[in-house]
């Protein structure tokens, strides 16, 4: 189809925008139900569409998403060179939205790292660009960042995973629970996905924080929403949280919390 003549360029371009947009968004449904691989061919293909036609909106977004799966994964350096080449992109299309997910992300893989400088300098510079957007210029698959209760909740994931550093756990496991808990709150309809993951969050803060009453409470909570959650990535983030929570098994209340996670065959948290 790719190999056909159109009557016009726009025409082309219209078409290669719109399949690039589709491969994105099954690249980004594999991800959610696991399939890492099935995600990087589609959001490769979506980026390379975008490419051909100097889409730089749908450019930034595949570097965005292909970010994200890395991250999923563990792969921090891998993750940062993305969202690094998809901040050139994203500036030069003079987008702040998109500059504003794209530093929030780089947070979240220099937390992976333990370095908490670089964490600190770009949340502050998301947070910046975010005040600054125009929400009529906003591509569509950065328009989840305006949600007032997204900034939050990235937030605590990243301040949760610097916690995960012994020697920044005093400091930052608090700032991890306050900013999902905040998220928490202040989601609206429609967010119970992205709700479900604060709540994960906010469990593991707790881990971090050795609040191991509040931890279990929260945690029975998260378990609760992921399994009413359609989501692997919900279900790997609480495998996470039962890890950290292995160091209270002894715990009336986190050994309820592990036991739910660990009784139910993994298919039954999606």
């Amino acid at each position: 189809m790719l190999d056909s003549r159109f009557d016009t360029e726009q025409t082309e371009a219209d078409f290669k925008a719109a399949l690039s947009d589709m491969y994105q968004v099954a690249g980004w449904a594999s991800h959610d139900l696991g399939d890492h691989a099935a995600a990087r061919r589609y959001l490769t293909a979506g980026l390379v569409l975008g490419r051909e036609i100097n889409a730089l909106a749908l450019i930034a977004g595949g570097f965005y998403r292909l970010g994200r799966v890395s991250i999923h994964q563990g792969r921090a350096q891998e993750a940062l060179r993305l969202w690094q080449l998809g901040q050139i992109v994203a500036q030069d299309s003079g987008n702040l939205a998109a500059v504003a997910v794209l530093h929030a992300n780089e947070a979240w893989a220099y937390a992976m790292l333990g370095a908490a400088d670089r964490v600190s300098d770009s949340l502050a510079r998301a947070k910046d660009e975010l005040g600054r957007v125009d929400e009529g210029t906003v591509p569509a698959w950065a328009r989840f960042f305006l949600a007032p209760a997204d900034l939050d909740g990235i937030s605590g994931v990243i301040y949760g995973c610097l916690a995960s550093h012994a020697e920044h756990r005093i400091r930052f496991a608090p700032r991890a629970i306050e900013h999902a808990e905040r998220s928490y709150a202040t989601r609206g309809a429609g967010e119970e996905r992205s709700r479900t993951f604060d709540a994960i969050s906010i469990a593991t803060g707790y881990l971090l924080d050795a609040q191991p009453d509040r931890a279990a409470a929260a945690g029975h909570q998260a378990v609760d929403m992921a399994l009413a959650t359609d989501s692997v990535r919900a279900a790997d983030r609480l495998q996470a949280m039962a890890t950290l929570a292995r160091q209270y098994a002894t715990h009336d209340g986190v050994s309820g919390v592990l036991e739910r996670v660990d009784g139910r065959p993994a298919a039954d948290l999606v």
